[in-house]
C-alpha cells in the first residue's frame, strides 16, 4: 500500500470547509417517496421496541437515549423536507411496545435495529446525492445503537438545520477521504506513544481498523486510476497524555466521518461509500467517543 504523505495545518482534514450551506432540494423521485415510506415504518417499529425496553428498564438511561434518537430520526423522515432535515411538527410516533422481560425486549431491539440498519444501508447503496447520505446516515445511527446495546451509547447533538454537506466531484471527495484516513491513522498511532497502557491498548485496534479501511480505499482509487498526492506535515494538538489522546480520537473520527459523508453525497452510486460511512461512525464507540449521524449531516457528540 502506498504510504501517503502529510498535510499542513492549513490543509488539515480535521477542519473541513465542505460542511456548509444548504443545497437546493432535488426533484422528488418516485423511488425516494417509496424509500421514505419504508424508512418511516422501520424507524417507527424500531422506536416502539427500544422505547418499550426503556420503559421496562428505566435504570439504564441509554435505552431512553436511543429511543430519543430514533424518534428524532423518524420526525425528520416524516417531515416536509427530509433531505434538508426540516422536521415534522405535531407528529405522534405512537406507543412503546410491551415486553415481559428485559431479555425479551433487548432481543427484539437488536432484531429491529439490525433490520433498520440493513434496510437503510441498502437504500443508501442504491441512491445518490443527498438522498444517499440521508439513508446512509440513518443506517450509521442504527449501527451505533446496535453497538450500544452491549457497549457505550451517547446522545447525539441535534444538527443545525441550516448546515449540511456541500457536494463536490467524486474524485476529489475520494481523495479527501483517503487523506482523512491517513491523517487519522497517523494521529492514533502517534497518540499510542504517549497514552497510558490501557488507552493505548484500545487505540491500537481502532488504528488497525482505519488502516484496513484505507487499504480498501486505495484499491478503489487504483481501480479508478485516481492518484493521491501528499503535500506537507500533519499537525497535532498540544498535550501528551490520555486526555490529548482522546481529543485526537474524537477529531480523527469526526474528520473521517465528514469526508465519508461528502464522498457518499458526491458519488454516482452509494454502493461503496455507504459502508465506509457506517464503519467510520462506529470505530470509536467502545471508548464512548462517537460521531453521531443525523440525516444529511454528521454531527459530533
Amino acid at each position: 500500500m502506498v504510504i501517503l504523505g502529510l498535510l499542513s495545518v492549513g490543509g488539515c482534514a480535521f477542519s473541513d470547509p465542505r460542511i456548509s450551506g444548504t443545497p437546493p432540494t432535488p426533484p422528488v423521485e418516485p423511488e425516494f417517496i417509496e424509500n421514505v415510506a419504508t424508512s418511516t415504518q422501520e424507524l417507527q417499529t424500531t422506536w416502539a421496541t427500544v422505547a418499550g425496553l426503556a420503559k421496562l428498564d428505566p435504570d439504564q438511561p441509554k435505552w431512553a437515549t436511543m429511543a430519543e434518537t430514533l424518534e428524532a430520526l423518524w420526525i425528520v423522515v416524516v417531515g416536509p423536507d427530509p433531505v434538508n432535515r426540516i422536521p415534522a411538527f405535531n407528529a405522534d410516533i405512537g406507543e412503546p411496545a410491551t415486553f415481559a422481560t428485559v431479555e425479551e425486549a433487548t432481543k427484539d431491539a437488536e432484531e429491529a435495529l439490525t433490520s433498520s440498519r440493513d434496510v437503510h444501508r441498502e437504500m443508501g447503496k442504491t441512491s445518490s446525492g443527498m438522498d444517499a447520505l440521508l439513508w446512509g446516515s440513518i443506517a450509521a445511527s442504527c449501527a451505533q445503537m446496535l453497538q450500544g446495546l452491549t457497549g457505550s451509547y451517547q446522545n447525539p447533538v441535534v444538527a443545525n438545520q441550516q448546515i449540511t454537506v456541500t457536494i463536490t466531484d467524486e474524485e476529489s471527495a475520494l481523495k479527501d477521504l483517503i487523506i482523512s484516513y491517513d491523517e487519522a491513522i497517523f494521529a492514533l498511532r502517534t497518540s499510542q506513544g504517549f497514552s497510558s497502557w490501557d488507552i493505548a491498548g484500545k487505540l491500537a485496534p481502532m488504528a488497525t481498523s482505519l488502516d484496513r479501511q484505507m487499504s480498501r480505499l486505495m484499491l478503489i482509487a487504483d481501480e479508478r486510476d485516481i492518484q493521491v498526492e501528499a503535500v506537507a506535515i500533519y499537525d497535532l494538538p498540544a498535550g501528551r497524555d490520555d486526555q490529548a489522546a482522546m481529543v485526537l480520537l474524537r477529531a480523527s473520527q469526526a474528520s473521517v466521518v465528514d469526508s465519508a459523508a461528502v464522498w457518499l453525497a458526491s458519488a454516482d452510486s452509494g454502493e461503496d461509500a455507504t459502508n465506509f460511512l457506517i464503519s467510520a461512525s462506529t470505530v470509536g464507540l467502545s471508548l464512548g467517543v462517537g460521531t453521531a449521524q443525523w440525516p444529511g449531516f454528521p454531527d459530533t457528540t
